[in-house]
């Protein structure tokens, strides 16, 4: 009976090591090699102390304590940290240690390699269950991690850029750039690409640095086309180069001079672009990419003097269109965020039309009145 009990006791122990040790997880939630920035984050449920973890890229090494005065992190909780340790933009690897036994997989907390396989710590991780042998990121930098933190491996990551494009009007040649990120970002030496036109951020706005969750809105130096036409943000003046480009949309048609680097980035899929009406948002977070992020901006944001009004917004059964100033020999189309077109259908005689949403899925659409007068974009919610 005794042994039993023992027994016993000694499994709930060894579940509730395995439980802490899942739900106290710090792991790498970014990496910015070109400035030695490193994200650690808390993927569990309890305080995590880090002071004693240590950065590896072999044969360089520094503990924690020495590049952060955070000593632990809560639930949820991320750090930015300016590291000691240099790393390859093309080529490299980072591992996260519990101590500085870099070449035990009981110490390995966390493990990434890009550019190529085969770094000298990629045994370690294969060994701790964390890493692919053979594989690594093949991505531009900088990388985000994607998953929820029971995740592993090279496909779990993804390019993350702070600074985005978040609004654009092309027919007032007006750029709003946002920090999705965690930490401040100098935006001087950034440049606006409109092939063949450039310009750098400088010479447009006083504005240096970005804040998280800052924005800034800048009346471009560089002209865009209202119908068709494309945009880069870039890091550099090198326009050809993926690993100077932050950001990029292209709208109107496909083909456009930079979606090459684009797609080379990794940031854009080949022959795709906006095909709803200006000005643009972006909606995503910061990770995602592609044109299914990008819609016409919000009610609030189009011009207050619009002729068209939708109620009730959001709805789940009848949406009403009030139209004034427009004659009956107009038309509504909706599309969905991947712009395909859910509806076509003339405008009835009198300010009102409805269309029954009842049956549609839930989610943002785009509805669009043309007419004699014009053309009018407003976003509806059907919940």
């Amino acid at each position: 009976m005794k042994k039993n009990y023992l027994l016993k006791t000694a499994l709930l122990a060894l579940a509730f090591f395995c439980l802490y040790s899942l739900n106290a997880q710090v792991r790498i939630s970014k990496l910015d090699p070109a400035t030695n920035s490193v994200t650690l984050k808390n993927y569990g449920n309890t305080n995590v102390p880090i002071s004693g973890y240590w950065f590896c890229n072999y044969p360089a090494y520094g503990q924690v304590s020495s590049m952060t005065s955070v000593t632990s992190l809560d639930p949820d909780e991320e750090v930015n940290i300016a590291s000691s340790v240099n790393f390859a933009v093309a080529d490299g690897e980072f591992g996260l240690y519990n101590s500085n036994s870099f070449g035990s997989s009981a110490a390995i907390e966390d493990y990434i390699q890009w550019g190529s396989a085969g770094h000298q710590r990629e045994s370690v991780a294969v060994a701790k269950g964390i890493w692919n042998s053979g594989t690594f990121v093949d991505l531009a930098a900088p990388f985000a991690y994607s998953g929820t933190g029971s995740q592993n491996g090279a496909d779990q990551w993804i390019t993350f850029r702070s600074v985005r494009i978040y609004r654009l009007d092309p027919a007032t040649n007006s750029v709003t750039l946002k920090n999705f990120g965690s930490s401040a970002v100098n935006i001087s030496g950034y440049w606006f690409c409109n092939f063949p036109s450039y310009g750098q951020v400088s010479s447009m706005t006083s504005t240096v640095m970005l804040n998280p969750d800052e924005e800034i809105n800048i009346a471009s130096s560089v002209n865009f086309a209202v119908a068709d036409g494309e945009f880069g943000l870039y890091n550099t003046n090198s326009f050809g180069s993926s690993t100077a480009m932050e950001d990029y949309i292209q709208w109107g048609s496909a083909g456009h001079q930079r979606e090459s680097v684009a797609v080379a980035k990794g940031i854009w899929d080949t022959n795709t672009f906006i095909n709803v009406s200006p000005p643009f948002e972006y909606t995503g977070n910061g990770s995602q990419d592609g044109v299914a992020f990008w819609s016409t901006l919000s009610i609030n944001d189009l011009e207050q003097q619009s002729t068209v009004k939708l109620y009730p917004n959001p709805s789940n059964s009848v949406l009403h269109i009030q139209t004034q100033n427009i004659n009956s020999n107009g038309t509504i189309e909706v599309y969905n965020l991947l712009g395909k077109k859910v509806l076509s259908q003339q405008l009835n005689s009198s300010e009102t039309s409805q269309i029954n949403v009842s049956n549609w899925d839930d989610g943002l659409y785009l509805i669009k009145i043309s007419s004699e007068n014009g053309e009018d974009t407003k976003r509806f919610i059907k919940q």
